[in-house]
């Protein structure tokens, strides 16, 4: 019986635009991300452990989950327009592979805790720990990959997206029994980063692979009730959906009877995962309707949000620094501000990272071969700064 493809039409003609809607929605969170990691960065220690920068925490949280959730639903796009050449091993599997690969050495690089190659050689626990930590880049890559290795493995769209879907509840419902061991006492404290939060890492696999397999269930979805003109009752029913999600899990957390005793609910904890996945579907579905009320033809959010792997880096080299520049918000600035001037400096770097975004979405759309040279220029200049340091 042939496999129901929605897409089947498209792959014999030119690629189809990308989805505005799933663009607008990584460009929000990307660009939300960057208050995110400015509050961490400069805010006082004294404000930190509020219950109001909690419930800020919660909601920069969200926005985490949401740049995982929108990057599984993206993936799955690819597979449903391209698995027949992907089954056949073309070039197209190679390629995405590479891009994901590509996303990985990114991340390891804003990791890099000297820029040199003889210290990286003769480097202990602690450097390591450092360089291999799970981060937001590190568990979108390898939640992706491992749906590449279903999709090769199941071959049926229908099996795939089911398969993730169920795995999506085992990994939440796994994710607290897991969290009762430190992994480390069964493997090296290096892959351990990647299982749990136990070494303090904010992106471990357990649960976030799960925000990434939900995406590419609900694209699924969305892809079959589109090919149906049913899209509409699709986002209609997500939209109350999620604030039931996100409304019910706040108040389950008040609840007297737990299924398991959590070492940390914020962490671990189904309701934790609900909430935010709730709060996720409730934005996803917002700009949905307002692209199909709007009906924008193009959106300056659309093109950050195309070139949001472009917008993360830059701006953590600008918070956080790394090896090669010598100021940061981090280093400069450091926990001495309160929340008005770091939500200013927020706003600041929002501002400034919207043109940076779209003037590299430019130049590669319309100059690509000189996007091309100054890409390979700076890893040609990393490169050697990295053999020639000692």
């Amino acid at each position: 019986m042939p496999d129901p493809n929605p897409l089947a039409e498209q792959q014999r003609k030119p690629a189809k635009p990308r989805l505005l809607f799933v663009d607008i929605v990584r460009g929000i969170a990307v660009l939300a991300m960057i208050e995110a990691h400015v509050s961490n960065a400069t805010i006082l220690n004294t404000i930190r452990r509020t219950p109001q920068f909690h419930h800020l925490d919660l909601f920069n949280g969200f926005v985490s989950a949401c740049f995982i959730f929108i990057s599984g639903f993206s993936i799955c796009l690819v597979v449903e327009q391209r698995l027949e050449l992907f089954l056949r091993w073309k070039k197209p599997l190679w390629m995405q592979i590479r891009r994901l690969l590509f996303i990985l050495v990114l991340g390891y690089w804003l990791h890099t805790p000297v820029w040199s190659l003889r210290r990286l050689l003769r480097m202990d626990e602690r450097l390591a720990l450092s360089l291999f930590r799970s981060d937001v880049l590190m568990a979108i890559t390898l939640s992706l990959l491992f749906c590449l290795c279903v999709a090769m493995t199941v071959r049926r769209r229908d099996a795939i997206a089911i398969t993730l879907g169920a795995l999506a509840l085992v990994v939440v419902f796994w994710t607290p029994f897991l969290y009762d061991t430190d992994p480390a006492t069964y493997v090296s404290p290096v892959i351990g980063t990647y299982l749990t939060a136990h070494q303090n890492n904010l992106f471990p696999l357990f649960p976030s692979s799960a925000y990434a397999f939900a995406g590419y269930f609900l694209c699924w979805v969305y892809l079959r009730l589109r090919s149906r003109g049913k899209d509409l009752l699709l986002f209609s029913i997500l939209l109350p959906s999620g604030l039931i999600m996100l409304v019910g899990a706040l108040a389950l957390f008040y609840a007297p009877l737990s299924y398991h005793v959590y070492a940390d609910p914020s962490k671990s904890s189904p309701r934790h995962f609900m909430m935010k996945l709730g709060a996720v579907l409730l934005t996803v579905s917002l700009v949905w309707f307002y692209e199909r009320l709007a009906k924008p033809q193009r959106s300056y959010l659309n093109m950050v949000g195309q070139e949001s792997l472009f917008v993360y880096a830059l701006h953590l080299m600008i918070v956080y620094g790394c090896v090669f520049t010598p100021h940061s918000f981090a280093r400069d600035i450091g926990n001495v501000l309160t929340y008005l001037p770091s939500f200013t400096l927020s706003a600041l770097l929002i501002a400034a990272m919207c043109p940076a975004g779209i003037c590299w979405h430019v130049l590669k759309r319309d100059y690509p071969r000189a996007a091309k040279g100054l890409f390979y220029g700076a890893v040609a200049f990393w490169l050697t700064g990295l053999i020639a340091n000692p």
